[in-house]
């Protein structure tokens, strides 16, 4: 009869739609878990908000410290990565091209150890130098790092010029 006809057809029509939209969901839920396409320093192309707790272990350095008008380094090293030993070797070496730079030296060690990196490279002669323990693990998850070391430059205004990870050539 016509009812049961109809009813046939909505029942059809329904089987089509429920595929439909579960289609549509499975294919947001796919879409919606992807990872963003670029890193934060990448989004957000300005210095993080940071905290580094210096050597005495009760002082914080934060963005806010940082010296105006001048380009900044942040370099995230590990003691006893082998790259961030020469990279700071080479720091050093070549102190006179970086003196218009302030450059920040985070690790996420003990601080007897980077005091140990500190006093073992002689950074204490590079006076624009800022050595602290990133105690909130902040620096390492906004760069996305992989490898040590990691430098980001930022020019006078603080924004992004440009950034490294692994040894520089």
């Amino acid at each position: 009869t016509l009812w049961q006809n109809n009813r046939i057809i909505i029942y059809a029509n329904m089987k089509k739609l429920f595929l439909f939209i579960t289609m549509l969901f499975s294919l947001s839920v796919l879409f919606a878990q992807t990872e963003p396409s670029q890193p934060p320093y990448k989004r957000f192309p300005s210095v993080p908000p940071f905290r580094l707790l210096m050597q005495d272990s009760t002082t914080v350095f934060t963005k806010d410290d940082l010296k105006k008008n001048k380009n900044t380094l942040i370099f995230l090293f590990s003691p006893d990565c082998h790259h961030c030993q020469h990279e700071a070797g080479e720091l050093v070496k070549n102190k006179d091209l970086f003196k218009d730079v302030q450059i920040i030296m985070a690790g996420t060690a003990t601080l007897n150890q980077l005091q140990n990196f500190y006093d073992t490279y002689q950074l204490s002669q590079m006076e624009n130098l800022v050595m602290g323990k990133d105690y909130q693990y902040i620096l390492p998850s906004f760069f996305m790092m992989k490898n040590f070391p990691f430098m980001a430059l930022y020019n006078k205004k603080k924004e992004l010029i440009t950034a490294f990870e692994g040894s520089y050539p």
